[in-house]
């Protein structure tokens, strides 16, 4: 039962204007061992500020910031937009990034490190 998920769909059947009944089935769907596609993870490795954000982000890293071999700049789709060079850092492992050319909408930051890639999403704003 740990490997499976339980959902339940609730039905509703009309007929007219008014219900008449309602049915209940539980179904399993199992959970699948492989994932695919964009996956969005949350830990500490970089923070992304202002979180909407108009002209510039601030990526401010952790220490493993030494392992980080790549950071670049997708859209929602997975389409590359442009790379951030990593050598611009400050003391405190902060890179800023302008953004105004973006248009509005969703974009992931995509660090690539020794051993693994993760993806940050942050939002593009059109401020007037």
């Amino acid at each position: 039962m740990n490997r499976f998920s339980i959902f339940s769909i609730l039905f509703f059947l009309m007929i007219g204007m008014g219900l008449k009944s309602q049915h209940v089935i539980n179904f399993y769907i199992p959970a699948c061992p492989h994932t695919s596609g964009i996956s969005e993870v949350n830990n500490n490795l970089v923070n992304i500020f202002p979180n909407p954000a108009n002209e510039c982000i601030e990526l401010k890293f952790d220490d493993n910031f030494h392992k980080i071999s790549k950071v670049k700049i997708l859209d929602v789709t997975g389409k590359f937009i442009c790379d951030i060079d990593i050598r611009s850092y400050n003391q405190e492992y902060a890179i800023k990034q302008d953004i105004k050319q973006l248009r509005e909408g969703i974009y992931y930051i995509s660090i690539e490190s020794e051993t693994k890639t993760e993806l940050y999403r942050f939002i593009k704003l059109q401020l007037p």
